[in-house]
């Protein structure tokens, strides 16, 4: 109590101008203060809604990969149904009897190789890569549709030139690959 009351006389034994003055200083300083506290405070919410945002950019990655999981457990399902259905499936017996049905046999230059490729532990893919020379656009159009068709097989690549001897034709070179359980796992 006695320092307020040493205060309360330090105040009132000063003159107008001094009060002002100290008055003006005490204000001063506080506002400092407060405006201080006020950007600390502004700046700390600032740092936490960046973080916030961050944290969200993860969650939504995580999200995606979780939903892209989902897809590939679906299709991993969905190709050793496929797998299962016919063990005995062969691409080579598959695309002799696509190009004989379609008529484009005399087209095929040569028997195309036949490649595999271990693609992880369960799978291995084999692909062959037929050229077909002197072909239209109704024909290549035909066999596309039909490879789309299967389940079993799917179109890895396609090169697509005009004929050098008929020019209204066109040479394909077309990679046709199948996916086969890996024997041996």
């Amino acid at each position: 109590m006695d320092a307020l009351a040493k205060v309360r006389d330090f105040i009132t034994n000063l003159d107008e101008q001094k009060f002002y003055l100290y008055t003006s200083i005490f204000l001063g300083i506080i506002t400092l203060i407060f405006g201080f506290m006020m950007y600390r405070t502004m700046s700390g919410i600032s740092q936490l809604e960046e973080q916030i945002e961050s944290i969200n950019e993860y969650r939504e990655r995580a999200q995606e990969i979780i939903v892209r999981f989902a897809d590939v457990k679906k299709q991993r399902t969905k190709v050793n149904q496929i797998l299962t259905q016919d063990k005995r499936f062969k691409i080579t017996n598959y695309f002799s009897t696509l190009i004989d049905d379609l008529g484009l046999r005399q087209h095929l230059q040569g028997e195309p190789k036949l490649v595999e490729q271990d693609l992880d532990r369960q799978y291995k893919e084999v692909r062959i890569t037929p050229t077909l020379q002197h072909i239209n656009m109704r024909q290549l159009a035909q066999l596309l549709q039909e490879i789309e068709e299967s389940e079993r097989v799917y179109v890895k690549k396609l090169d697509i030139t005009k004929a050098q001897t008929r020019p209204p034709s066109i040479d394909v070179k077309i990679n046709i690959a199948t996916l086969q359980p890996r024997i041996g796992i």
